[in-house]
């Protein structure tokens, strides 16, 4: 159980911190206008559900958990099944996301976050760990990666037929 800030509780009171940050900053894509229909909820066990419509039209959680400092957007990508190629590749271009041989404005420092895929039953979820209190940094990072996701590795990239089947596009 947490401790009162008042005494002494500082894990307690940065986690309060770390949500507000992040909420704060998912609040401010929502104001933009680029996300959609935003909804935020705290389940009261040190996380947060962020709910909105983003790219493609597509509904998108993201769950924050304080404990493990940690932002998932959860079941992100349907219908990629466990070690096929595109879960491989996906994985790779996942993982290049921290390459020194990425400029700096598009790379995920590893020294400030981690990021990794989840594979659970075939639906993907993009997970990234947030180190030192980088939570500010971890939303900009996580929104740039899911952007670089779906309109790089899947649009422009070999998966344009799983976008049509799985995201409901237009065949443009």
């Amino acid at each position: 159980m947490d401790k009162d800030p008042a005494e002494g509780g500082r894990e307690h009171e940065l986690a309060t911190k770390a949500s507000k940050i992040v909420s704060d900053r998912l609040k401010a894509y929502a104001d933009r206008g680029i996300f959609r229909s935003y909804n935020a909820e705290s389940s009261g066990n040190g996380k947060a559900t962020f709910k909105f419509v983003w790219l493609n039209d597509a509904a998108m959680r993201l769950v924050f958990d304080e404990k493990q400092k940690s932002l998932t957007f959860k079941d992100l990508l349907p219908n990629i099944p466990a070690r096929s190629s595109m879960d491989k590749e996906l994985r790779a271009f996942v993982a290049a996301r921290s390459s020194e041989a990425l400029p700096e404005h598009r790379r995920i420092d590893a020294k400030r976050a981690e990021v990794k895929c989840v594979n659970r039953g075939g639906n993907v979820s993009i997970v990234l760990k947030v180190k030192k209190g980088e939570f500010a940094y971890g939303v900009q990072k996580a929104v740039n990666l899911i952007n670089e996701i779906m309109l790089g590795f899947l649009v422009d990239g070999p998966y344009y037929e799983y976008m049509i089947e799985n995201f409901d596009i237009g065949e443009e």
